[in-house]
């Protein structure tokens, strides 16, 4: 099926209020609904039938497994700076001659225009990423020493959750839920973010 024929067929079912044939769009298109994760959850957070409640208990579970969110990774390493989209395993840009400092890995995941029951960070922190060979070849490319023994001890992950108080709650809530030894703080200059740190 072409991309925009999916397009077409998701959105007709919304307007058509037939969220069974939504819920199986999404499940025999997976790669489709990964690359248009964007835009799917748009046409989401814009159709009153999709959010009430007994349509939610049909697509969330199908979505939060099969969604992904815009994730970046921002590495320093050997004066470089390299920004890596983990939605795509690829480079977006990297700076030479940056600055010399250890090795810093921050990871940017952004939240903001994530309608809230679609917000699962399971997706992310069971580092299935490690199983990409692209990602495998980056991290080899660049001489990174990083896997899923050094993980925490090596990054930092900033999460946006724009002006949304119960987004920030529910990712606040993740990490007391899931990790014993961890850190999180705001910062001025990134105000609807929260910057964290795990031990574990």
């Amino acid at each position: 099926m072409s991309n925009i024929n999916f397009l077409i067929l998701l959105k007709t079912s919304l307007l058509m209020n037939d969220i069974n044939n939504f819920n199986n769009l999404l499940l025999l298109n997976k790669e489709l609904t990964h690359k248009n994760y964007m835009l799917i959850n748009s046409m989401i957070n814009s159709d009153p039938n999709v959010l009430s409640s007994n349509s939610k208990q049909c697509y969330v579970p199908i979505l939060t497994k099969y969604l992904a969110v815009p994730t970046d990774m921002y590495i320093i390493h050997n004066e470089k700076l390299i920004i890596y989209n983990l939605n795509y395993f690829q480079v977006t840009k990297i700076f030479d001659n940056f600055i010399n400092v250890e090795t810093q890995i921050m990871f940017f995941i952004d939240y903001r225009q994530t309608f809230i029951d679609l917000i699962n960070l399971d997706n992310f922190f069971n580092l299935s990423f490690f199983k990409n060979n692209k990602f495998i070849q980056f991290l080899n490319h660049h001489n990174l020493i990083l896997n899923e023994n050094n993980f925490f001890k090596n990054s930092k992950f900033v999460l946006f959750f724009g002006n949304c108080i119960n987004k920030k709650n529910k990712i606040i809530k993740y990490f007391s839920n899931n990790y014993k030894d961890y850190n999180i703080r705001e910062n001025k200059s990134i105000k609807d973010a929260l910057i964290i740190s795990v031990r574990d």
